[in-house]
């Protein structure tokens, strides 16, 4: 808890000092993930595209000293992943948790 005559707030500063963003594989059940596989396969192979149906990727946000889980939202294939984490760090070094919370928690809903 804050000190009274502190104008600090227990996370003042930028979100970085406290959260940190990364990149996981979506989580499905193995037979999901085998189905979504064999999807994506079929659907290449009819000349649909296919990395739709792909597992794909997570963004999870954590608080560096507890481990906790902030954030997680499912952020699509490779390409798309890792412009939304180059997004997410980028916030994370010049928003406040406060105000980066704020923001990408609308993101989630």
């Amino acid at each position: 808890m804050p000190d009274a005559r502190s104008s600090e707030t227990p996370f003042s500063g930028n979100a970085a000092e406290y959260l940190s963003a990364d990149l996981v594989a979506r989580r499905f059940n193995p037979l999901v993930r085998a189905a979504r596989y064999i999807a994506a396969f079929a659907l290449s192979a009819f000349g649909f595209g296919g990395e739709s149906a792909l597992p794909g990727f997570e963004l999870v946000v954590i608080r560096l000293d507890t481990g906790a889980e902030v954030l997680r939202i499912a952020v699509g294939q490779f390409e798309e992943a890792t412009h939304v984490l180059a997004n997410v760090r980028d916030d994370l070094s010049r928003l406040t948790v406060e105000q980066f919370v704020r923001e990408w928690r609308h993101i989630d809903a």
